[in-house]
């Protein structure tokens, strides 16, 4: 009788050894994951933070562009009225003006390419942490066998 309640013992010992460690690994594995959602966090800030910096660039960029095709019309406004004296200054402003349409146009399009891959960067970021988290969820709702059943 001793030696199977020394047995049982052990093997119940053993089994709260190997539960314990499997905890062990389970909280390992929880602070892996919940490092590797802040590392995501964080990445998914800087991006939010360069997209947010891109669209300001941006905006300042088609401002300033649009201010200045805004003074070039104008400009071309004032020349026409003196047509006979400044022919010359009038088609030296159409250059211009297709120059800054050309530019937004230009920086319309560079711009939209740099929201689309940060977008993109940002949706793989979002995937990556769903991933993870699912990794996560099946880690923590595991159930824990005792052995007994």
């Amino acid at each position: 009788q001793v030696s199977d309640d020394k047995n049982i013992y052990d093997r119940s010992n053993e089994e709260a050894k190997a539960i314990e460690k499997d905890i062990n690994i389970s909280q390992a594995t929880l602070e892996n994951h919940m490092k590797e959602r802040d590392d995501l966090e964080k990445e998914i800030c800087r991006i939010e933070e360069k997209t947010l910096h891109f669209r300001k660039q941006a905006k300042t960029k088609m401002d300033t562009a649009t201010a200045s095709l805004h003074a070039a019309n104008a400009e071309m406004l004032f020349v026409e009225k003196d047509r006979r004296d400044a022919s010359s200054k009038v088609e030296q402003n159409e250059q211009e003006v297709q120059l800054l349409k050309s530019f937004i146009e230009e920086e319309k399009v560079k711009t939209d390419k740099e929201i689309e891959q940060i977008i993109s960067t940002f949706k793989k970021f979002e995937q990556i942490m769903l991933e993870e988290q699912s990794k996560f969820d099946a880690v923590i709702t595991k159930p824990i066998t005792s052995g007994y059943d």
